[in-house]
C-alpha cells in the first residue's frame, strides 16, 4: 500500500511533490494499515517526535524570561496536537484516495482521522521515548563523552545545540587536569562573597551536577541564601543555566500559595524543563511533590484542569534562593545550601571587576569540558577515596560530591546540617516530644489537647489569683500548649484535633534529634479506646 514516489507521480492531482515523501492510498476498511504505514513513514523521515510520558511532542523554541526580566529563546518539549500532526503527516506522506470520475488517485491533505488514530494510540507507539532536552556534553555511567547530537537512547535524553569542545581537552585526564578544570570553574565563582568553603563546594557542585544531569538518575536541589537581596543568587543560577544550556535560567517566581506552588512545579515537570528554579522564595520552602521530584526519577502529577493522573519520567536540575530562606520538613535532606553574605547594606551596589557571563557565551564549550573532565579524571582513577554515599543521591555522591572532595573542595553535604538548624518544623516536633505529658504513657490527640488546655487554664489562674496583691501580668503559656498551638492551630485561638491527628502519622518513628533520640510511635486502639493512640520513647542506647 505504500510505496516512495518518484518524479512527483503516482497520481492524477498534478501537484509537484517532495521526492522522498512515501504514497500512502487511503482504502476503506484499511485504517489499522494506514495509521501503522503513516507511523513509519514519520519514523523514516526522521521527524523529531518522541513520546514523553504518554504525550507525543517535539522540541520547540520558546520565549522564556530570567529573573532580571530579559526575554530569550529556549527550547522545550511541547505536546503534539491534532494540527501540529497533520502537518508532521503531510511532511512524510502524500496521502491518495481514489477518484471514480478521474479514475485514478489523486492527492488529499492528511486526514484528520488518521492524525486522530496516532494521537489516541498512546502506550504503543513506535516513536522513541523521551525524558528531557539536554544543550550540553556529558558523560555516560563508563565515564565516555556523550557528545553526539541526537537521542542517546541509553539515558533517553536528546542532545542538541552542543558547542564544540576545545581540542585541548585532554581526553584521559588524571587529577592535575582535573585541578586545572576546578580552577576554571572557580574564577567564575571568585567574587561571590561565600560566607565559607563548604558554600562555594554547593555552587560548585550547582554547576557540575547540571551538566552531568544525563549521567545522575537523582540531584539533590541547591539552594542558595542571603541576608539582603542583590547578593548574587539569582546571578549564580544565570552562570550555571549558561554553561549547560547556553541560555539565561528561567524561573518560577516567588507565591505564598501552596496550591498555585504545585502547578506551577506541575507544568515544568510536563514540560521537561531541564532547569526548575524557584526565584526569590519569601516563605518556608515544603512541597511533597518537590520533594518526590528530586528523589525519584518517575513522578505523578495531575495535569491542570484534569482529573487523571500522569506518570513522568524526569530529570531536571532544581535550583532555590530567597533573602534569609528557610527549607523545612523532608525537603531538608535533599537540599545543599549555599549562603551568600557580602557584609554591606546595599550589596547590589558592588562592582565587580570581572564578567563571568560574558566569559561563559565566549567559549561555552570551554566550561562544559571543565565539568566534564573533573568527574571523569574521578571515574578514570576508579574513584578514590570515595565517600559514603548520600541516601536517594548515590549517583550524584559517587561521581559529583566525592570528585569535589578529592579536589580539595569541602563537603557540600555538610550545608545540610546548616539547614536542619534551621528548619522551624524540626524544632517544632522536638519541642513537642520535649513538652509530651510523661514519656512512656500512651495518649489520645484529643487527651494530649485536654492536657495542654488544662495546664493553660492553670496558668491563667495563678496569674489572677497574684493580680490581687500584685500587678497582672499575662502568664506564661505552658511548654505543650505552644507546642501544640505551633503544629495544629485551629485559627481560633485552639487546637485542631484534625491536624494534631494528620501531623502525628506524618511524624511517626521519626527520631527528633540526634541529641535526644526520642520519637513518636502510634498504638492500635483497643476494645476501649477504638481511637489511635500516640507515645514516645527513646531509641535504645539513648
Amino acid at each position: 500500500m505504500a510505496k516512495r514516489m518518484e518524479n512527483g507521480a503516482g497520481g492524477g492531482g498534478g501537484t509537484t511533490q517532495r521526492l522522498d515523501r512515501i504514497r500512502i492510498e487511503l482504502v476503506q476498511g484499511a485504517m489499522p494499515a494506514i495509521v501503522a504505514e503513516t507511523e513509519e513513514a514519520i519514523i523514516k523521515h526522521n521527524l523529531p517526535i518522541y513520546d514523553r510520558a504518554n504525550r507525543l511532542v517535539l522540541p520547540i523554541e520558546k520565549e522564556c524570561e530570567d529573573a532580571e526580566g530579559r526575554k530569550f529563546p529556549s527550547i522545550a518539549l511541547g505536546e503534539i496536537g491534532l494540527p501540529r500532526m497533520l502537518l508532521l503527516m503531510d511532511e512524510a506522506c502524500i496521502f491518495q484516495k481514489y477518484d471514480g470520475r478521474k479514475r485514478d488517485f489523486v492527492s488529499v491533505d492528511a486526514p484528520e482521522r488518521v492524525g486522530r488514530s496516532i494521537l489516541d494510540h498512546a502506550g504503543a507507539w513506535p516513536f522513541p521515548e523521551i525524558i528531557n532536552i539536554v544543550a550540553a556534553q556529558s558523560l555516560d555511567r563508563k565515564g565516555d563523552i556523550i557528545d553526539r547530537p541526537g537521542l542517546h537512547r541509553p539515558s533517553k535524553m536528546l542532545f542538541a545545540g552542543l558547542p564544540p569542545l576545545p581540542a585541548s581537552m585532554p581526553r584521559h585526564p588524571e587529577r592535575q587536569d582535573a585541578l586545572d578544570a576546578l580552577a576554571l570553574l572557580d574564577g567564575l565563582l571568585k567574587e561571590f562573597p561565600f560566607d565559607g568553603p563548604v558554600s562555594k563546594a554547593v555552587a560548585l557542585s550547582q554547576i557540575v551536577s547540571t551538566v552531568l544531569r544525563a549521567m545522575l538518575s537523582t540531584v539533590p536541589m541547591h539552594a542558595v541564601t542571603a541576608p539582603e537581596a542583590g547578593s548574587g543568587k539569582s546571578y549564580l543560577a544565570t552562570l550555571t543555566s549558561l554553561i549547560a544550556t547556553g541560555r539565561a535560567c528561567p524561573v518560577i517566581p516567588a507565591t505564598s500559595n501552596a496550591e498555585e506552588f504545585e502547578k506551577r512545579l506541575t507544568g515544568a515537570l510536563l514540560s521537561g524543563a531541564p532547569i526548575v528554579s524557584f526565584d526569590n522564595l519569601d516563605r518556608p520552602l515544603k512541597s511533597a511533590l518537590l520533594c518526590q521530584a528530586l528523589t525519584e526519577p518517575m513522578v505523578e502529577v495531575r495535569p491542570l484542569g484534569t482529573s487523571q493522573l500522569m506518570r513522568i519520567e524526569q530529570r531536571a536540575t532544581y535550583f532555590a534562593n530567597g533573602n534569609n530562606l528557610e527549607i523545612v520538613g523532608d525537603l531538608a535532606r535533599r537540599t545543599l545550601l549555599a549562603t551568600l553574605d557580602s557584609g554591606e547594606e546595599r550589596p547590589e551596589l558592588r562592582e565587580f571587576n570581572g564578567h563571568p557571563a560574558a566569559d561563559i557565551l565566549e567559549d561555552r564549550g570551554r566550561y562544559i569540558a571543565a565539568c566534564l573532565t573533573i568527574v571523569r579524571a574521578y571515574v578514570l582513577a576508579t574513584r578514590p577515596e570515595k565517600l559514603s554515599p548520600l541516601a536517594s543521591f548515590e549517583a550524584w555522591s559517587d561521581n559529583v560530591r566525592s570528585a569535589l572532595v578529592w579536589l580539595g573542595c569541602e563537603d557540600p553535604c555538610a550545608s545540610i546540617e546548616t539547614i536542619r538548624k534551621n528548619d522551624q518544623d524540626r524544632d517544632n516536633f522536638a519541642a513537642l516530644l520535649a513538652a509530651w505529658p510523661e514519656h512512656g504513657k500512651p495518649f489520645l490527640a484529643s487527651e494530649m489537647i485536654k492536657i495542654a488546655a488544662a495546664a493553660r487554664d492553670m496558668a491563667f489562674k495563678k496569674a489572677r489569683d497574684a493580680s490581687f496583691t500584685d500587678d497582672f501580668s499575662a502568664p506564661e503559656e505552658p511548654a505543650l500548649w505552644l507546642a501544640l498551638r505551633e503544629i495544629a492551630d485551629d485559627r481560633k485561638g485552639g487546637i485542631d484535633a484534625g491536624k494534631l491527628g494528620y501531623y502525628l502519622r506524618k511524624m511517626k518513628s521519626k527520631v527528633a534529634t540526634v541529641d535526644s533520640g526520642m520519637r513518636v510511635k502510634l498504638l492500635k486502639g483497643d476494645k476501649k479506646h477504638q481511637a489511635v493512640q500516640w507515645i514516645v520513647e527513646r531509641l535504645n542506647g539513648l
